[in-house]
């Protein structure tokens, strides 16, 4: 699946895990008989709100790129191995300098407990190693959905 990816719902901030450096959003619940994660890895930096109204995910534009990279501080071969994504969406934008990424469909869970239930269906995916663990092996891949 090629960037740039648009979701007909709108998404919040799930859960951020400074341990871990990982970003959860999540679509909020409505008619849909799926909740979409959108899950971003090895996070150095972001600037976020904390609802999306039908975001569009990609990759950021060059005057973003270098102001996440301003703000983390990564330079050199360490900032070519990090992702700056862009949330798009017509009440704002958000951006997370990451060094992947997966979207996943889940089968709607009950409630919106910290699970989600069901088998997972991979909607996309990007990932680089992070900085300072050797070359990465970067591509994108997915699948689409309708």
């Amino acid at each position: 699946m090629q960037l740039p990816v648009t979701f007909d719902r709108d998404f919040f901030v799930f859960r951020y895990l400074v341990s871990h450096s990982e970003l959860a959003l999540r679509s909020v619940e409505g008619d849909a008989d799926d909740r979409i994660e959108i899950k971003f890895y090895s996070v150095f930096g972001m600037k976020l709100k904390t609802k999306y109204r039908s975001p569009e995910l990609g990759y950021a534009d060059d005057a973003q790129r270098r102001e996440m990279l301003e703000l983390t501080g990564l330079e050199g071969a360490n900032a070519a191995r990090v992702h700056v994504m862009a949330l798009r969406s017509g009440d704002g934008e958000g951006l997370v300098a990451c060094v992947g990424f997966t979207v996943y469909s889940h089968p709607n869970a009950p409630s919106a407990d910290a699970y989600v239930s069901g088998d997972p269906v991979l909607i996309a995916s990007h990932r680089t190693a992070a900085p300072g663990s050797g070359p990465g092996a970067a591509g994108l891949s997915g699948s689409t959905r309708s």
